[in-house]
């Protein structure tokens, strides 16, 4: 009886990767047009896929941690994090790094900016000028 539930166990793991790499990585949906490329994109997805699990495990272990993005309040109780989590923390940890070399902007920047005149800056159309731009 123990191995027949270690083996359901095993399996319910098995078809939610398969259903991770489907619906959130997009296994077999991939939109390419070499034949090679056709075999070989799933092949890159699941390695891709297998290297986020990884990182994740070296990084942060098996236990869900206060470094992940706030649960839903009905997902409140999830011990490990879900590929999805681990999805949103690379997507805000990319964003993160993108920031940190420009100044934040906010809605107060805007308002400081005065109008700028659209045609001062635009060269006028005559014929040396077109004749400029096509060569």
């Amino acid at each position: 009886m123990q191995t027949l539930l270690q083996a359901y166990i095993d399996r319910w793991e098995i078809e939610c990767n398969h259903r991770d790499e489907k619906s959130l990585i997009g296994v077999a949906q991939g939109q390419v047009w070499n034949p090679l490329a056709v075999t070989r994109l799933p092949q890159f997805q699941v390695a891709i896929y297998s290297l986020l699990l990884l990182a994740s495990i070296l990084a942060y272990g098996f236990q869900r941690t206060a470094v992940y993005l706030p649960l839903p309040l009905w997902r409140r109780k999830s011990i490990r994090p879900s590929t999805l989590d681990l999805l949103n923390l690379l997507r805000d940890q990319i964003f993160a790094r993108g920031m940190q070399d420009q100044p934040s902007s906010s809605i107060d920047d805007f308002a400081i900016l005065l109008p700028a005149d659209a045609n001062a800056s635009k060269p006028p159309l005559g014929s040396q000028t077109l004749c400029t731009v096509a060569a």
